[in-house]
């Protein structure tokens, strides 16, 4: 093999791995996080976060918060979820995340019954309504324990 060839060959190589590093690998940061009686906060793209229940080991059903969910708490009774709003009329089509226009979600457990959106004072009187304990301390997602997909 002339030198020339075995250059122009390992550049070539070298070119497309570090295409790959650049770009990562679709859906090498995809993660689902377990939350009580098979919930699952689900990473699809990077604003793509919603919750939904676990069918089995790596599948969910249908999508019952949508994206993009930010933060969660949860006791053994209610599951309390923040969601900021996607601006889908960015210039790429994959939608800009609007921290200042969020929402509550709150899902009963036992009943699987989803309220929400609601706003700050909304979310305030259906926790006094349904008597949410105060102790339900929402965290950032990045905060918790993530099994990744890949």
């Amino acid at each position: 093999m002339s030198r020339n060839l075995y250059f122009y060959i390992s550049l070539t190589a070298i070119t497309i791995i570090s295409l790959l590093f650049l770009t990562g690998c679709p859906g090498a940061s995809d993660y689902d996080i377990d939350l009580p009686d098979n919930y699952s906060i689900v990473r699809t793209s990077a604003n793509e976060v919603t919750i939904a229940p676990k069918t089995s080991k790596d599948s969910w059903g249908s999508t019952i918060i949508p994206a993009k969910v930010t933060e969660v708490g949860w006791d053994d009774q209610y599951i309390i979820a923040k969601q900021i709003n996607i601006d889908s009329e960015s210039s790429n089509g994959s939608g800009i995340p609007d921290e200042q226009e969020y929402h509550f979600w709150i899902i009963q457990i036992k009943t699987g019954e989803v309220t929400g959106p609601l706003d700050d004072l909304s979310l305030t009187k259906k926790k006094e309504e349904y008597r949410i304990s105060n102790d339900i301390v929402l965290k950032k997602i990045e905060d918790l324990k993530k099994n990744y997909t890949y």
